[in-house]
């Protein structure tokens, strides 16, 4: 008899879709299955926006479609840069002690992308790279044009980023974790269009804010039957213009009120941006208006949102960097059924700081900087509680 896995796969379910369930079917016929446990973005995601579903609801969704365990990733992570978010996401999966890593990317072979960590760690690259940025590119167009001159443009897609990360995290780690790819079918993760059933969960975010029964009919069409049940459930508080407008308004009053230097200190801030900022804040009408007129060749729109955040939230360079080195400090259980608890059990036998209740979390020793990570979580439970009417559970959800 073949040896059973334990799979884990990193995911924001921003929302859930036919393209998820799609890969939780592809790994069960796949693989010997034992378990599948899922690291999830929870109401804040890598775009640097809050999930137009809430992770309480996303965590039901997911178990009810196949999924046995999920965990969070913490907001201090899931609202970084692809580097930030994919090695922090991994280390969680090898925590749990889980045998492979499954993830979709638009180029199947593994070797591909490993390759390309490999030349992205070589001193001619990285020479390269440098000089791109001293001409004045950002990071990510300095790191594509670095890539054309090496005839590898093609493989800077959304989920092959990603996937980079995810092999670069392993490597750089010494992880035991085994990395395996099912190939993004039919779409691409920012393709504004849907094949048959599936498309990308950008165009299923489109499809809602027209906010019309025929862009529903559609949206119906392309997710499990959960999804579409709680995005009809929550139509009146998913108008993304409403929560953007809150989130800005919260941002400009703590950029406002807080002296620059303590501004400064908040990770992915310079001084250049600093001062674009300061410049803009004050004479804009609103969110829209403030996301175009930072936008530039250096720096991108997501990018913006997420140093929102980061300004939002409270976190610092420093802070995050002493916390990423340190390691885990616990994982926090969103939701589980019976063999998901099953799993919970043994990893807590073998003294994994896995936790289901986030005031065991709150009790457990801390130092400074978990203490400082624990304030930015509940930051965002306060924050989450204004955009969606709904306070942060303490315990998970659990499926029977």
């Amino acid at each position: 008899m073949s040896v059973k896995h334990k799979i884990g796969v990193v995911v924001e379910y921003n929302p859930f879709h036919n393209g998820h369930l799609y890969q939780i079917e592809e790994i069960k016929k796949r693989y010997n299955v034992d378990l599948i446990v899922a690291v999830l973005s929870g109401d804040y995601v890598q775009r640097g926006e809050v999930s137009i579903i809430n992770k309480w609801d996303k965590t039901s969704i997911a178990l009810m479609n196949g999924v046995d365990l999920v965990v969070e990733l913490p907001l201090y992570y899931s609202i970084q840069n692809a580097e930030v978010f994919s090695s922090e996401a991994v280390k969680i999966l090898e925590y749990l002690e889980l045998d492979i890593q499954v993830f979709g990317a638009e180029e199947e072979n593994l070797i591909e992308l490993e390759k390309v960590v490999q030349l992205q760690s070589t001193k001619e690259y990285k020479d390269l790279l440098k000089e791109y940025i001293r001409k004045g590119n950002d990071y990510n167009k300095s790191n594509l044009l670095t890539l054309k001159d090496h005839k590898l443009s093609n493989i800077m897609q959304s989920n092959n980023i990603l996937g980079i990360e995810y092999i670069r995290s392993r490597i750089n780690n010494g992880l035991q974790l085994r990395q395996e790819i099912i190939k993004r079918e039919k779409v691409g993760y920012n393709d504004k269009f849907g094949v048959e059933n599936i498309s990308s969960a950008t165009f299923i975010r489109s499809l809602i804010e027209l906010k019309d029964d025929k862009a529903m009919n559609e949206v119906e069409f392309l997710v499990p039957k959960e999804t579409y049940r709680t995005l009809k459930r929550n139509m009146d508080i998913n108008e993304n213009e409403r929560k953007e407008e809150l989130l800005f308004t919260l941002f400009k009053y703590k950029f406002l009120s807080t002296d620059k230097e303590e501004i400064l200190k908040i990770y992915d801030i310079d001084i250049d941006i600093y001062n674009r900022i300061s410049k803009n804040i004050i004479v804009v009408n609103g969110s829209i208006d403030f996301f175009e007129s930072m936008k530039s060749r250096n720096l991108s729109k997501r990018r913006v949102r997420r140093i929102l955040l980061n300004v939002l939230f409270g976190i610092e360079e420093d802070i995050l960097k002493k916390n990423i080195n340190k390691g885990i400090n616990y994982v926090r259980v969103l939701g589980f059924n019976k063999k998901g608890q099953r799993y919970i059990k043994k990893l807590q036998k073998n003294k994994k700081k896995v936790f289901v209740n986030w005031k065991d979390i709150e009790k457990k020793e801390h130092s400074d900087i978990e203490r400082e990570m624990i304030k930015i979580e509940k930051m965002g439970f306060y924050i989450k509680e204004l955009i969606f009417n709904v306070k942060e559970r303490l315990n998970p959800i659990v499926v029977e």
